[in-house]
C-alpha cells in the first residue's frame, strides 16, 4: 500500500511539472532616431508587432517553460534564453531564441508583442508559432517556417516566403508576393499586384485593385472581383474565377472542374 501512494505522489509532482507552465515577463524598449528599419529573428513562440504612431521601438515578452520548477526555469531562462533589442548601424535588431542543450526535451517559448512605428522597414525571420502584423506602413519582407500567418493593414508592399500554415492578409496596398509551401491561403482587399506561388491548399483571392498572377500545384482556386488581368497556372483543384475587369489566361489546369464568369476581357487557354 505504501508503494502504491508513493509512486501516487511521484505522477503527481511530475504531472504538475508537465502541466503548469512557469511565466517571466521582460520588456525592451529602444529609440529609433536614424533607424530606417527592424529586423527580427524569433524562434518558438508567438510573434506579434503592431504599427503606430511612436518614436521608439517597445518589445514585451513573455517566457514560457514548462517541465521544470521554478527555481530551475529561472536558471533556464538565465542560461538558454537569448532576447536582446539593440541597433546596429541605421538598423535595429532583435533576435529570441532558445538554445539547445540539455533543455531541448522540454516546452518552451517567447511570445513577443513589438510596438514600433509605422513607418519602419520590417525583415522578419520566424521559426515556428503564428506571426500577426497590423497597421504597418513600410515595406514588409517575412520568412517563416511554420504557423499561421495574419496580415492586416499593410500599405508598404509585402513578400512572404512560408514553409507550412495558413495565410490571411487583408487591406493590404502595394506589391504583394507570396510563396508557400502547404496551407491555405486567403487574400482580402489588396490594392496592387499579387502574385502567388503556392504547393499545396485552397487558395482564396477577394477585391484585388489591380492584376493576380497564381501559380498553385494543388488546392482550389476562387477568385472574385479583380479589377486586372488574372492568370493561373493550375496543376490540380477546382477553378472558380468571376468579376474579373481584364483577361483570364489559364496557362495549365491539369484536373478539377472550372467555372469562369462575368470576365471584361478575353478567356484564353495557354499551355
Amino acid at each position: 500500500m505504501k508503494t502504491c501512494i508513493i509512486l501516487a505522489g511521484l505522477f503527481t509532482v511530475a504531472l504538475s511539472a508537465q502541466t503548469f507552465a512557469y511565466i517571466e515577463k521582460k520588456e525592451l524598449r529602444l529609440g529609433t532616431e536614424g533607424l530606417e528599419s527592424l529586423v527580427i529573428q524569433s524562434g518558438p513562440g508567438e510573434l506579434r508587432v503592431l504599427g503606430a504612431k511612436t518614436e521608439g521601438i517597445l518589445v514585451e515578452a513573455e517566457i514560457e517553460v514548462r517541465g521544470l520548477s521554478d527555481e530551475d526555469a529561472q536558471d533556464f531562462i538565465a542560461e538558454d534564453i537569448e532576447l536582446r533589442l539593440r541597433k546596429e548601424g541605421n538598423a535595429a535588431r532583435l533576435k529570441s531564441d532558445i538554445r539547445e542543450g540539455f533543455w531541448k526535451k522540454l516546452k518552451a517559448a517567447v511570445h513577443l508583442t513589438v510596438r514600433v512605428p509605422d513607418r519602419l522597414l520590417l525583415d522578419i525571420e520566424d521559426g515556428s508559432g503564428s506571426v500577426g502584423l497590423e497597421e504597418i506602413m513600410g515595406p514588409i519582407r517575412l520568412r517563416d517556417g511554420s504557423g499561421s500567418v495574419r496580415i492586416r493593414g499593410a500599405t508598404g508592399g509585402l513578400s512572404i516566403v512560408d514553409g507550412s500554415g495558413e495565410i490571411a492578409v487583408g487591406n493590404a496596398r502595394g506589391r504583394l508576393d507570396i510563396n508557400d509551401g502547404s496551407g491555405d491561403i486567403d487574400i482580402r482587399s489588396a490594392a496592387g499586384p499579387v502574385v502567388i506561388e503556392d504547393g499545396s491548399g485552397s487558395i482564396t483571392v477577394t477585391n484585388v485593385d489591380g492584376d493576380l498572377e497564381i501559380r498553385d500545384e494543388s488546392g482550389s482556386i476562387t477568385v472574385q472581383r479583380v479589377s486586372g488581368s488574372v492568370r493561373v497556372r493550375d496543376g490540380s483543384g477546382s477553378m472558380d474565377i468571376r468579376g474579373v475587369g481584364k483577361d483570364v489566361i489559364v496557362e495549365r489546369d491539369s484536373s478539377g472542374s472550372r467555372r469562369i464568369s462575368d470576365v471584361g476581357g478575353s478567356i484564353r487557354e495557354q499551355e
